[in-house]
């Protein structure tokens, strides 16, 4: 069965954030006597929104136009279930990228993403050149089978217009603010259905975890998710309850049916139709790629990002509180390409 990896020795700057990535292909030949054939390596990737994939095939370009042995084919919208698939049934693409640290653990072990060890000594590649945090959750046990591409940065963006509406003078500090914002500024239609959601604390709603679940909120709360015997200590660590009572009394007000309705209809989390963006969510969530969003979409009111609130003012998650492995892989022998000098921000 062929297998992938996830890391490749250099490609490109991408993302806010980003670190170098490589596609691994054939060196170049520069005493051959006949240009030979392009060499077609397909990465797949999980940006599927326009300008965030248009930007990576950009930087893509970049590489082919510099590397004529080799021809670069993206495929977007790729989510670990399709690369778990993909592995199962041994058609496989050379490159994934993943954008769940948490299945490095699952990959590394299992070989379905190969080790990058030898590919990285061959070109000189030291993978110190990437953050000691980032180093770790791309790697399992020892064995390199990914290496980082960015991290995310989460903030709770608000929606102004909606808040000077509602009286409210500045965005929320606390979490026990953000439960009182978010019922001032619920709007409810005649029928009792929702019109206007202040803030969606389902686990269900859009990325779930990321954002609302235990990965959005574990540095605010400050939870542990092992105890010092490596033991999980979701059970036992009261910061998880009190966050999960928080949570539950927020849906009861909103009532779970009436919430999982107006998550229906919602929209796209990646188009025009965001409810963040037509006025329907007056706070979110979100990672540092909304910018982008908001800019890129029609002006219908003032909109801003802050720091995220916490149960006490003294945490926040600000840039770099969350970070993410998108990792990448290919099994062909690592290339001694450059990064193109241009970086593509997402």
């Amino acid at each position: 069965m062929k297998r992938v990896a996830t890391g490749l020795v250099v490609l490109a700057l991408v993302a806010a954030g980003a670190v170098a990535v490589s596609v691994g292909a054939a060196s170049s030949r520069p005493n051959a006597k006949a240009a030979p054939k392009a060499d077609t390596v397909t990465i797949w990737v999980g940006w599927s929104a326009g300008h965030e994939l248009t930007e990576f095939k950009k930087v893509v370009a970049e590489y082919d136009a510099k590397h004529p042995e080799v021809n670069v084919k993206v495929v977007g919208g790729i989510v670990d279930d399709k690369i778990f698939a993909a592995l199962r049934s041994g058609n496989v693409p050379d490159i994934v990228s993943s954008f769940m640290s948490s299945n490095v653990g699952i990959f590394c072990p299992s070989g379905g993403w190969v080790d990058l060890a030898p590919y990285l000594k061959k070109d000189h590649v030291n993978v110190n050149i990437f953050p000691a945090t980032s180093r770790y959750y791309t790697q399992y046990k020892g064995t390199r089978c990914a290496l980082p591409l960015l991290v995310d940065s989460t903030g709770l963006y608000y929606n102004k217009t909606l808040f000077r509406k509602a009286g409210i003078t500045h965005p929320p500090r606390t979490l026990s603010e953000l439960s009182a914002d978010a019922k001032k500024l619920t709007v409810k239609n005649k029928d009792g259905s929702l019109k206007v959601v202040g803030f969606d604390p389902n686990v269900n709603f859009y990325m779930g975890g990321y954002g609302v679940g235990a990965s959005g909120f574990q540095p605010l709360i400050g939870a542990s998710y092992f105890d010092k015997n490596g033991k999980s200590s979701l059970a036992g660590d009261p910061a998880w309850a009190s966050f999960l009572r928080w949570q539950k009394r927020l849906i009861d007000f909103f009532g779970y049916d009436k919430l999982v309705r107006w998550q229906a209809g919602a929209g796209d989390e990646f188009a025009p139709s965001h409810p963040f963006e037509t006025g329907k969510l007056a706070m979110m969530l979100d990672g540092e790629w909304r910018v982008a969003f908001l800019k890129t979409g029609p002006p219908r009111f003032q909109k801003a990002p802050r720091r995220c609130p916490s149960p006490a003012a003294s945490r926040s998650c600000t840039a770099g509180a969350r970070s993410t492995a998108r990792s990448s892989a290919s099994p062909r022998a690592a290339s001694t390409a450059t990064p193109p000098g241009r970086s593509s921000s997402t």
